[in-house]
């Protein structure tokens, strides 16, 4: 098995204006394999800064995550969703 740092399974996030909400990343996968430089490319406007803004957790409101999993492998086992922990 492939060890990954980290892993976006089916990232959407979303922003809520007025009277529409805008799908900002829809479905986003992807791994970033261990010991390697992944490279994030695309037009303007196609949800590069919301896809890292939403790894990093600092999507700003009215900005939401919907779904989808941001994976940390870290030492253990399993790995760590960040889309479930907070940190301070």
């Amino acid at each position: 098995m492939n060890k990954y740092v980290v892993r976006v399974e089916n990232l959407r996030t979303q922003f809520k204006l007025d009277e529409r909400i805008p799908k900002a990343v829809d479905g986003v996968n992807f791994d970033s394999p261990e010991n390697t430089t992944v490279g994030v490319i695309g037009e303007s406007g196609c949800g590069k800064s919301v896809t890292a803004q939403s790894i990093l957790r600092i999507v700003p409101s009215p900005g939401v995550i919907k779904s989808g999993k941001i994976l940390l492998s870290g030492n253990g086992d399993e790995p760590l969703d960040l889309k479930h922990h907070l940190w301070f």
